[in-house]
């Protein structure tokens, strides 16, 4: 029997939820629902006050996410390993050793990272700049937690909950492919007579 993750009725939920607030309710045209926001991310709780328009990514993984919830157009800068999608612009920053003034001086209202290298975080907080870190995921409950906080950090919840149906689909997919090619297999021989030509 295949097993659905857990996660993926979560990303049901939030599409379902996203689309129940939006029936309801008129969008406001900036896109500020839903903000602000606090994310639980595994660096501690970040509060974000409103839809952020200048995100710095310095996490290629982070980058990857923004552009596939639909958020692309409120990236401002990424770091100098992200190298997809093609149009995600990059600059010669560095998520190992990041900039402070550097990020302050883009007007930065979110930045994310693959990881803290040291005190990052508190001094982005310092300035009023808003740091959720996500380091790489292990499994893929920890990919679909990324997801769906990038996705509510950004507004973009609905779009975040559709990539998590999407990859949950082509788990099950390659899941069932496993299956199928490492089943036992077994065969019918039939012996048949060759007649040849006299």
């Amino acid at each position: 029997m295949i097993r659905t993750p857990a996660a993926l009725f979560a990303a049901l939920a939030l599409v379902a939820a996203a689309c129940t607030a939006l029936d309801s309710t008129s969008p406001a045209p900036d896109g500020s629902a839903g903000f602000p926001i606090t994310i639980d991310a595994p660096s501690g709780p970040v509060t974000v006050d409103a839809r952020p328009t200048k995100i710095v990514s310095l996490s290629p993984t982070a980058t990857e996410i923004l552009f596939a919830i639909e958020a692309g157009d409120q990236v401002a800068a990424v770091d100098d390993q992200s190298n997809y999608p093609e149009d995600a612009p990059v600059t010669d920053m560095t998520g190992f050793s990041p900039n402070i003034e550097a990020i302050a001086a883009l007007g930065a209202d979110l930045v994310v990272l693959g990881f803290d290298p040291g005190e990052v975080v508190a001094a982005l907080d310092a300035v009023g700049i808003p740091a959720i870190v996500h380091p790489a995921a292990v499994d893929l409950d920890d990919a679909y937690t990324q997801i769906e906080q990038l996705g509510a950090a950004t507004g973009h919840v609905a779009e975040a909950g559709m990539v998590m149906i999407g990859i949950g689909d082509q788990t099950i997919l390659w899941t069932s492919c496993l299956r199928l090619a490492t089943a036992p297999r077994t065969c019918c021989l039939e012996r048949r007579h060759l007649f040849r030509p006299r």
